[in-house]
């Protein structure tokens, strides 16, 4: 019978092991978080520092439900991607790598809707510097060049600066689904 050498492994390192590693978060910003003050979160989101902050505090800040679409576009500007908007994932230098995660994870929590607009000023706060981006994108697909982080332009040019819009589409309440109306309801209701 052969034996094998005993291999000692090692764990290899992603981005969830150096998230599980323990960021240490402020408590004071814990405490917040707890008692539901969104903003001491958004301020503490807005103040974050790209170049020397722990990414792994800025995932956590950007998770809370209840932040707005203004603060994460904010948020995302504030780590100037555009120098890294035109890099492929392997021309990333390494040392901007965790950074270009957080804006790759940020871009499609904005794109997928996680952040809702505020409902009393929207975008206004963040409005000119979105379309700011927006115009780029537009030169860039005028000369065949796409970037990485697109946002859809008909997402942002639908959300008011003012105060909610009015609703296109009133839901139906009280009206079942097809299935549920097919299967419960009897044939001579259903008309």
């Amino acid at each position: 019978m052969i034996r094998r050498p005993v291999v000692k492994k090692r764990p290899a390192l992603s981005l969830r092991t150096t998230a599980r590693s323990g960021a240490v978060k402020a408590p004071a910003l814990q405490k917040q978080r707890i008692a539901g003050n969104i903003d001491a979160i958004r301020n503490a989101a807005l103040a974050f520092d790209w170049d020397n902050g722990d990414l792994r505090e800025l995932g956590w800040l950007m998770s809370t439900l209840g932040l707005d679409l203004a603060t994460a576009l904010q948020v995302f500007l504030n780590a100037d991607p555009a120098r890294f908007n035109y890099l492929h994932r392997d021309e990333v230098p390494l040392e901007h790598t965790a950074r270009v995660a957080a804006l790759d994870c940020l871009h499609m929590k904005i794109g997928y809707g996680f952040y809702l607009p505020h409902p009393e000023f929207g975008l206004a706060p963040v409005r000119a510097d979105a379309v700011r981006w927006i115009d780029q994108q537009r030169s860039d697909a005028a000369r065949g060049v796409q970037g990485r982080w697109r946002f859809d332009e008909d997402h942002f040019e639908a959300i008011s600066d003012d105060s909610p819009r009015t609703l296109v589409m009133t839901p139906n309440i009280g009206r079942k689904t097809a299935l549920w109306r097919t299967l419960f309801e009897p044939m001579w209701k259903r008309g």
